[in-house]
């Protein structure tokens, strides 16, 4: 996978709706994330509902970036929503996991990886 700088100058250089189908995968691939969060049995429900709470954060997050890009809001930026999402992945390792779980499947879908 390349690094995050590349998928970032990649991203800058597509156009909105582009832009649009990877953060809206990225958005799906975390419904799937919070999915195995809470069907992992290695652990216990108040660490899952900690995970899923900082996935849903992110998801958040996910929300608006589109919500930004389809109303053309020429302040979105994808370094700042990959510097937002590296924060997010930082919080808990398993978390960090999924995030990159999520990132790699919406890069490879759009053959940014």
């Amino acid at each position: 996978m390349k690094s995050i700088g590349e998928i970032v100058a990649q991203l800058q250089a597509l156009n909105n709706a582009a832009k649009l189908d990877f953060y809206d995968r990225l958005g799906s691939h975390l419904t799937i994330s919070i999915r195995s969060v809470w069907s992992d049995t290695s652990y216990g429900d108040k660490e899952k509902l900690e995970r899923i709470k900082i996935i849903n954060e992110l998801m958040h997050q996910v929300f608006n970036w589109t919500w930004r890009l389809r109303h053309h809001d020429n302040t979105f930026d994808d370094a700042d929503a990959f510097r937002q999402i590296g924060s997010y992945a930082r919080a808990d390792k398993i978390v960090g996991g999924e995030i990159g779980a999520a990132l790699s499947q919406s890069c490879r879908l759009l053959k940014l990886e």
